[in-house]
C-alpha cells in the first residue's frame, strides 16, 4: 500500500479544530453523565466518553496540538497515534450503531440479546483462558449459556444463514450492520473508511509496510508532518461526526455548541461525503 497523496482541501487540517472538538465532546460527556435512559443510551454514553478520552491521548502525541507533551526526547510517535486513531474509528462506529435504534421491536430485542451474548462470551473466555481455576468460572459459564439460549430463541436469529449464525456464536461480531454498511447509511465515503482503517491498522499491527515507512518519517520534516496530517485529518472527521451522532440522544446540548464547532461538524460531513471526488474545500494547514 503506497503512502496517500495529500491534496489541499482533502482533510480538515487546522489542528486547533480537533483540540476544540475534543474539549467540546469532553464537556458534553460530563454534562450528560448520569441521565436516565435505556441500555442503548447507557452504552452509547460510555462509548462517547471513551472516544473522547482516546482523543485526548491522541492529541498528546500530535506535535501540532496544544495537548502535545514535548518532554525529552521530542518523540514523533506516529504508530501510537495511528493506533489510537483506529481505536477512535472503532468507537465511532459502535456509537453510531447504538444511537440508531431500529423501528421494530423484534430487531431491537435481537440487538440487545446479541450485545448481552457477546459480553457474556468474552467474559467467559477471558476467565477460562486467564484464570481457569477461578471459583467464579461456573457462574460466568452459566451466564454465557443463558445468554446463548436467549439469543438462539429469537426469530431474527433463527432466520440468519448457518454461516452467519456460527460467526455470531463464535463472537466474531456484535453488530449486524458492518462498518461499510454503517458508513453508507451515515454519509461516509466507503473509500475514506477503508483507506484510513487499513492505514491505521498497519501501524497497530506493526506490519512490514508500516515498518518500511517509519525510517523515512523524520520528526520536523514535511514528510513527517504530512503523515501526521493524514492521521489527524481522519481523527478530526470521525470526532466531529461522533459529536453529531451523540447529540441525537441529547438534542438539548446542541444549542450550547459554538458556531466554530457547528462549522467543523458541517465541514467534516462534506469532506466525508465528497471524499471520492476530492472536490471538498476545507481549511488549510495550521
Amino acid at each position: 500500500m503506497s503512502e496517500p497523496t495529500y491534496r489541499p482541501g482533502s482533510y480538515i487540517t487546522n489542528h486547533e479544530t480537533l483540540d476544540k472538538l475534543c474539549e467540546c465532546g469532553w464537556r458534553t460527556s460530563l454534562k450528560t453523565d448520569g441521565r436516565k435512559t435505556d441500555w442503548r443510551g447507557q452504552a452509547a454514553s460510555v462509548v462517547f466518553g471513551k472516544l473522547f478520552a482516546t482523543c485526548i491521548s491522541f492529541l498528546r502525541l500530535n506535535p501540532k496540538s496544544t495537548y502535545y507533551r514535548k518532554d525529552p526526547p521530542d518523540l514523533w510517535d506516529l504508530p501510537s497515534a495511528a493506533t489510537l486513531c483506529r481505536n477512535l474509528i472503532e468507537s465511532f462506529y459502535v456509537l453510531a450503531y447504538l444511537v440508531e435504534s431500529p423501528a421494530d421491536q423484534e430487531t431491537r430485542d435481537f440487538q440487545k440479546a446479541l450485545w448481552d451474548y457477546h459480553a457474556a462470551l468474552e467474559r467467559h473466555e477471558l476467565l477460562r483462558v486467564g484464570v481457569p481455576d477461578s471459583k467464579g468460572l461456573p457462574d460466568v459459564q452459566a451466564e454465557h449459556e443463558s445468554a446463548r439460549i436467549a439469543l438462539e430463541a429469537l426469530p431474527t436469529f433463527q432466520q440468519l444463514s448457518e454461516r452467519h449464525l456460527a460467526e455470531l456464536l463464535k463472537g466474531k461480531a456484535f453488530m449486524l450492520p458492518s462498518k461499510v454498511d454503517l458508513s453508507r447509511a451515515l454519509g461516509i465515503s466507503e473509500k475514506f473508511f477503508r483507506f484510513h482503517y487499513r492505514h491505521c491498522s498497519s501501524y497497530a499491527h506493526t506490519s512490514p509496510y508500516s515498518v518500511s515507512r517509519l525510517g523515512s518519517l523524520t520528526a520536523g520534516t514535511e514528510k513527517g508532518e504530512r503523515a501526521f496530517r493524514i492521521v489527524a485529518g481522519a481523527a478530526t472527521a470521525y470526532t466531529a461526526l461522533a459529536l453529531r451522532e451523540f447529540l441525537r440522544l441529547c438534542p438539548d446540548q446542541h444549542d450550547s455548541l459554538s458556531v466554530e464547532i457547528k462549522e467543523a461538524v458541517a465541514l467534516s460531513e462534506g469532506m466525508l461525503r465528497d471524499w471520492d471526488s476530492h472536490t471538498y474545500s476545507g481549511k488549510s494547514d495550521s
